[in-house]
């Protein structure tokens, strides 16, 4: 997957901070077999708001007593 972006050979070093983030992007959008086809980028966003509504969830619970 990574040689497929970049020829051998490639200076790293000659890369700007948004072509790396272009790269970044691209791969954490990519579905990957070992997570069920799923993208890292939704796993992680998934994993956020279930964070995020666990802890608003005790937030109200708390006021409401």
């Amino acid at each position: 997957m990574f040689p497929n972006m970049f020829p051998k050979k490639t200076d790293f070093r000659l890369l700007n901070n948004r072509q790396i983030k272009a790269v970044q992007n691209a791969l954490n959008h990519l579905p990957k077999k070992r997570l069920g086809y799923k993208t890292p980028n939704t796993l992680f966003l998934g994993k956020i708001l279930n964070h995020y509504f666990q802890v608003l969830h005790l937030k109200c619970e708390y006021q409401a007593v």
